[in-house]
């Protein structure tokens, strides 16, 4: 009977790990060609984290001393988010929407717990798994790269599935370009990190040519805070390998540096494969189909802008920070009515205030449609707070901490794939201090931090198993 629950066991505990490994390739690639993207992604997720918390419990139950022991220092400030998300949810002025989600974003208390079910299952399964540990580096490269791919396709203006022309933004299978800005600036130092991990010259070269394909697809989205976010997290993985590897591996590191500095440059120029012509008739549907605001008379619309003129509209008052900073202070507004619990996930709306004379001047020109407002906060810690109160943003914190703490050392100890693992969670991060996540960049990102921390390996308190063991 033992032997027979073992091999139960071992049956689960591998059907788990690849669930985890195929997951992270499958929900950022997944769409539904009847253009129900965000369902899709929604039902990806779901069913991934769902199995995962389901196969997990029932291995735990079947055979508990073959299951990896529960780690303190992640359980317990799993538990604390997971308890203040489910009060700020019990006790929110709409219960239904904070615990299945708005239909235009779906993050509430049900994707939420999908997101730390995965993250909390992957630092556990893959602790002590490194041919696993390949395979889900492979499998987010996978992921990433045919998001990249179809993004030139659509840039091209030959996408066969939206009918994708000119000047929108490539968002791939992402919904949005600044989603997929976020989901490649993460995956852009993951594939640098493989790039020198690997062994072969051919292997090394074809990672750098990966790196280049994901930093490409990033760049034609236009996306600024992605851009600097993807160049910071290169930028932490470069100093672990000048700080702990030699000659060789710091000429591969200056290699990747270099193909993205020159991309960027080839992106930039006036006149090259990246530079466009603005054509009227596709700024007129632009506008028309694609935008909740009209444009001013004569003014050139933000998707068909150069890289220059993209990057200067960011100091334009109405060119972004503007915008960010009276959604900030409308968030922070809401956070200080329920300044504790929270007003429950997915519950924030923000309508501008056009007595406020500056902030009219934002939308001077334009024509509001009815009851136009804006649910997402644009900062991922005010969003937690608006939604969870001070008590869900310090269980957020903590566990972010808990799983990015040791692979930080790990990174500080010259582990490349833990240094790229780190960096690119730590790029994302800047990115959702200026935009929200979204389904299939968020299951990657908490995906990423389970990694990280199974990569550092256990050095805290283990539940389930004696010491030394």
């Amino acid at each position: 009977m033992i032997g027979a629950a073992g091999a139960r066991s071992d049956l689960l505990s591998a059907a788990l790990r690849w669930l985890l490994v195929v997951g992270v390739a499958f929900v950022p690639l997944v769409f539904d060609p009847g253009h129900r993207l965000l369902e899709a992604k929604w039902n990806a997720v779901w069913a991934v984290g769902g199995l995962v918390a389901v196969l997990w419990v029932l291995r735990w139950l079947l055979d508990r001393r073959s299951s990896p022991g529960l780690e303190l220092r992640l359980a317990l400030p799993a538990l604390a988010l997971a308890a203040a998300l489910g009060v700020a949810t019990w006790q929110a002025a709409n219960p239904h929407v904070a615990f299945w989600g708005a239909r235009a974003r779906g993050e509430g208390l049900v994707t939420i717990f999908c997101y730390l079910a995965v993250a909390f299952v992957t630092a556990h399964e893959l602790r002590e798994a490194p041919g696993f540990q390949r395979r889900f580096t492979a499998a987010l490269l996978i992921g990433a790269a045919g998001n990249a791919l179809y993004a030139m396709v659509q840039f091209a203006g030959l996408d066969p599935v939206w009918g994708f022309r000119g000047y929108l933004r490539p968002f791939a299978m992402q919904g949005n370009a600044a989603f997929l800005a976020g989901y490649l600036a993460m995956a852009v130092p993951v594939a640098a990190a493989a790039a020198i991990a690997v062994g072969s010259r051919p292997a090394r070269t074809g990672m750098v040519l990966l790196v280049g394909l994901l930093f490409l697809g990033l760049l034609v989205t236009g996306s600024r805070a992605a851009w600097a976010a993807s160049w910071l997290g290169f930028g932490l993985f470069a100093a672990a390998v000048l700080a702990r590897h030699g000659a060789s591996r710091r000429r591969w590191a200056a290699a990747v540096g270099a193909v993205m500095l020159a991309l960027t440059l080839l992106y930039a120029a006036q006149a090259g494969p990246f530079a466009r012509t603005i054509d009227e008739q596709v700024l007129a549907r632009v506008a028309k189909d694609g935008g909740t605001l009209r444009l001013v008379p004569g003014e050139i619309h933000p998707d068909a802008r150069r890289p220059a003129q993209r990057l200067a509209m960011t100091l334009e008052y109405g060119g972004g920070v503007a915008v960010r900073v009276f959604i900030w202070r409308g968030a922070v507004s809401a956070w200080l009515r329920r300044p504790w619990l929270g007003q429950g996930l997915d519950s924030f709306r923000y309508f501008p205030n056009l007595s406020d004379p500056r902030e009219a001047k934002l939308y001077a020109g334009r024509t509001l449609p009815p009851l136009f407002y804006y649910d997402r906060v644009e900062n991922e810690f005010l969003e937690m707070a608006v939604a969870a109160g001070v008590l869900g943003l310090a269980a957020y914190l903590w566990l972010l901490g808990a799983l990015l703490v040791p692979s930080l050392r790990a990174a500080a100890g010259g582990d490349l794939v833990a240094a790229g693992a780190t960096a690119a969670a730590v790029a994302f991060l800047l990115v959702l201090q200026v935009q929200p996540g979204f389904l299939g960049s968020s299951f990657v990102f908490w995906s990423l931090l389970g990694f990280g921390a199974a990569r550092a390996r256990p050095s805290a308190p283990i539940l389930g198993k004696q010491q030394g063991k």
